[in-house]
């Protein structure tokens, strides 16, 4: 069948955009990736990289290769590869203002491990560097920490990300990582940033992700671990003594997509904490399975101020599993609230035996920086159902206080309020859940 004349104008038009697009690449060519270019049905046009291997080598230089371009994407093979590249940050990502997206051949097709050598330092596997206001999305990769579980004392983190806004991390899967399978922070970790520059403060989502085995006894007993599936960190202490910048209302938070992290479709087993926020960490935990943490584990928390932390702004925890089948010899907690303010309802809580499904706490320390900011503030419990579990709700007593049950915390479990009574102030608020499933998980990427 001949060509149409429509035909012939949009494959010469295709060629001549190949053409263009390696006249403008960087002037050497590398051999450890092939590039092409990609003509999106929206008519933007994405730079492609492909590494050779999932080295830490062929990953940086294909990365380096997208960013230089503004942005694209880089397709690490189907492989088993091990990062023994030395230092504490082995990939560097510097998202470009068109945003990058890092495509792993799919869960256990491309796994990245880390080497089995006890005695190097922690170790970022990927750190992406965000300031530059780009997207970024990490899809379709399995992450391996030290593989020695109960006696490596070396904790690694599998992804942090540091002032990224609009980032996605899907369908990965962690294991053993020691310290953390998805870190978020803000600048100021790297930067020092002066001034509390909220743009600058990560936002995003982690969907359809597993977390297996993520504590490791050895490196929190050495010091080096955290045992953390996500972790939130929202800024550090400026957020608090900045005029009009931390949000004091946490309803401004609620409900909405504002510098906070959602995870949603998610599983967890074997962490020490499941997801945690801290430094004003601000998160959204929804529709996600959690079970069988560890012994001395709480299965989400938000830290309290403590002498050099200043603990959790919000969390909304809602429309999850969380069970204890019995793999480990202690069962644990459910979610702990030490500070800022939290919804959690609509939750299936099984079998923590005589554990209690919620605790409610204070500040650890009376720091005049953080407290009493950084206190417990309004946290409500209701509608979740209990399992094999007590109804009750226990109260830590630290040294800013004892909560009180109809100022810091309200709950439908200790005859206090009905169920329809807080779901009453809630729904007062205008309180809505943000919409389901994410936005960013739709988005066809840039």
């Amino acid at each position: 069948m001949k060509a149409t004349s429509r035909e012939k104008f949009y494959t010469t038009l295709l060629l001549c955009v190949i053409v263009i697009g390696v006249l403008i690449l960087p002037p050497t060519v590398s051999p450890l990736v092939s590039s092409s270019v990609l003509i999106r049905s929206s008519g933007t046009i994405a730079r492609i990289e492909n590494a050779t291997s999932g080295s830490v080598e062929d990953v940086q230089v294909a990365i380096d290769w997208v960013t230089a371009a503004g942005g694209g994407t880089v397709y690490i093979p189907e492989g088993t590869f091990t990062f023994d590249a030395s230092g504490d940050r082995r990939v560097y990502i510097d998202v470009p203002s068109g945003g990058i997206e890092i495509v792993g051949a799919g869960i256990d097709q491309t796994v990245l491990q880390m080497p089995v050598d006890d005695l190097a330092p922690n170790s970022v596997m990927f750190n992406a560097d965000g300031l530059s206001g780009g997207k970024i999305r990490i899809t379709g990769i399995t992450f391996k920490g030290r593989p020695n579980r109960e006696t490596s004392p070396t904790g690694d983190t599998a992804i942090q990300l540091e002032s990224c806004t609009d980032f996605r991390v899907d369908h990965c899967s962690f294991y053993d990582m020691g310290s953390v399978g998805v870190a978020v922070y803000d600048a100021e970790n790297t930067y020092g940033t002066e001034g509390g520059e909220i743009e600058k403060v990560s936002q995003g989502v982690v969907d359809h992700c597993s977390f297996y085995g993520i504590y490791k006894p050895a490196t929190l007993a050495a010091g080096r671990g955290f045992g953390y599936g996500v972790v939130v960190n929202r800024a550090w202490h400026y957020l608090w003594t900045v005029p009009n910048l931390y949000p004091e209302d946490p309803w401004t938070m609620f409900g909405k997509y504002y510098k906070n992290t959602y995870i949603e479709d998610c599983y967890f087993t074997g962490c020490r904490h499941a997801v945690t926020g801290n430094w004003a960490g601000a998160y959204v935990l929804r529709y996600s399975v959690l079970e069988d943490d560890p012994i001395h584990a709480v299965i989400t928390t938000g830290h309290p101020v403590r002498s050099l932390v200043l603990g959790m702004l919000t969390c909304e925890i809602y429309g999850n599993t969380i069970r204890n089948t019995g793999k480990y010899a202690a069962a644990f907690m459910g979610s702990l609230v030490e500070s800022g303010s939290a919804l959690i309802y609509n939750n299936r809580i099984e079998n923590l035996g005589a554990q209690a499904p919620f605790t409610i706490g204070t500040a650890e320390v009376v720091n005049p920086e953080f407290y009493p900011l950084g206190n417990t503030k309004e946290t409500y419990i209701w509608n979740n159902e209990l399992i094999d579990t007590p109804s009750i709700v226990a109260i830590n007593s630290n040294a800013g206080g004892t909560p009180v049950e109809g100022t810091e915390f309200f709950t439908d479990l200790t005859g206090a309020y009905t169920t329809s009574q807080i779901q009453s102030m809630v729904d007062a608020k205008g309180y809505e859940p943000y919409q389901y499933p994410h936005p960013l998980t739709l988005e066809e990427f840039p």
